[in-house]
């Protein structure tokens, strides 16, 4: 078994593969965005309607998150992975063909259903290869150039519903998951070395397990809350920017993509600033530099209603600060069950995916189409997760205290 694992883990195609099979699922949401306004005429239908897409895609992602994990840990991550690409797959071809607006937000739906398979299994592969600092690296790594793509999203978006229509923004995720449900079917290795037998009464154990353990919930819900805000951001801000301040598309795009690239950036060099700054400076100034941006969002809406920058500013601050925080919870929560990876996991994105489409549904309700409401609205959302980012900081302290100089995988022996 040992040996396995080492040809594994010298298979460096492993991590390329994830981030590529990862641009899908992650562009399926910003890409689409920049054609909301032009799908509502087409469908003749409300804003409500249209943000559907988006929040019916984040509930399908949500409730199959929790069985992936789970199903991967007894059948294996590849054939799991390939199963769930394959209705991802069909359904971005199916979005690309229809006429009927009932018939998107099913299909929206059952394409989250199969999305949710490579973000569970993906951090999955990555515990099974890789462990501690490591683990942490290729995990900001993904997210660096995930987030990469997801910044030239909406700019691909925009040029796309320009020149050929909003249709050609599914088409594109269609190709995408495709040629990547051809690189899992031929190059992917199985990393889940020890298989164990599907059983509902053991999924329950392990899910109370994990739900039970405060230190682990508490990095599972930090990055969680924190996602919220910018979901609710992202399901009105081509309404406020294209409707409402008359921006082009270009325009629209240059907006998102400073928000989401800052993201990555920062994600990026995250490893360098940790070991510059270490773990408890990095999370305290990431918390600061989010505190910032909310703080920033209501009076900046109100003293400037049609100034996108006033929005946009205290955003990419926001991202700026959750880019830190991010990859040093997410890596965290993977080390406290190691013999859970995948159901933890799962549990973690289904809990992040529910409470980002809670994010898209209060967006949606609040949304009037001004600054000030938005801004409102987003700040307000952004409590919980600064409250939880304030736990996460103060444990990484008590954390700290208690090794005394040992490292973190001491302390998860002892928890």
């Amino acid at each position: 078994m040992k040996q396995k694992l080492q040809n594994i883990q010298s298979i460096k195609a492993v991590p390329f593969i994830l981030i590529y099979s990862l641009l899908a699922s992650s562009m399926e949401t910003d890409v689409s965005v920049p054609g909301f306004p032009a799908m509502a005429e087409y469908f003749n239908t409300t804003v409500a309607n249209i943000q559907s897409t988006l929040s019916l895609n984040l509930l399908g992602f949500c409730i199959s998150a929790l069985f992936f994990g789970p199903l991967a840990d007894s059948y294996g991550r590849k054939k799991v992975m390939i199963a769930g690409f394959m209705l991802f797959s069909l359904c971005s071809i199916g979005c690309v063909v229809t006429e009927n607006l009932y018939a998107l937000l099913t299909l929206r739906f059952l394409q989250g259903l199969g999305a949710s398979s490579m973000w569970v299994i993906a951090y999955a592969i990555i515990a099974d290869i890789y462990q501690g600092a490591k683990a942490m690296h290729y995990i900001n790594v993904m997210n660096a150039v995930v987030t990469a793509a997801m910044a030239v999203a909406p700019a691909f978006g925009a040029i796309l519903c320009a020149v050929y229509g909003w249709k050609s923004t599914y088409l594109l995720i269609a190709i995408l998951s495709v040629s990547s449900l051809f690189l899992f079917m031929f190059f992917l290795p199985e990393t889940n070395i020890k298989q164990q037998p599907l059983e509902l009464r053991r999924i329950i154990r392990d899910y109370k397990r994990l739900i039970t353990n405060y230190d682990f919930m508490l990095h599972v819900l930090a990055p969680s809350f924190l996602c919220i805000p910018y979901m609710a951001y992202i399901a009105c801000a081509s309404f406020l920017y294209i409707r409402e301040l008359h921006m082009s598309y270009a325009e629209y795009a240059i907006h998102q993509s400073i928000v989401i690239a800052t993201f990555s950036i920062l994600s990026f060099y995250c490893d360098w600033f940790i070991r510059k700054v270490g773990e408890n400076n990095a999370l305290k100034y990431g918390l600061i530099t989010t505190i910032t941006g909310m703080t920033l969002i209501i009076p900046l809406t109100l003293l400037f209603p049609t100034s996108a920058f006033a929005i946009t500013i205290p955003m990419t601050l926001d991202s700026a600060g959750i880019s830190v925080c991010f990859g040093i919870a997410v890596a965290r929560s993977m080390e406290f069950f190691p013999d859970l990876k995948a159901t933890a996991s799962s549990l973690m994105m289904a809990i992040r995916v529910a409470l980002c489409s809670i994010g898209v549904i209060i967006g949606a309700e609040f949304y009037d189409g001004t600054l000030f409401t938005s801004g409102v609205t987003i700040a307000g959302l952004s409590v919980m997760g600064i409250t939880s980012g304030i736990l996460t900081y103060q444990y990484s302290t008590r954390s700290s205290n208690l090794l005394r100089g040992n490292d973190f995988d001491t302390l998860i022996k002892n928890s």
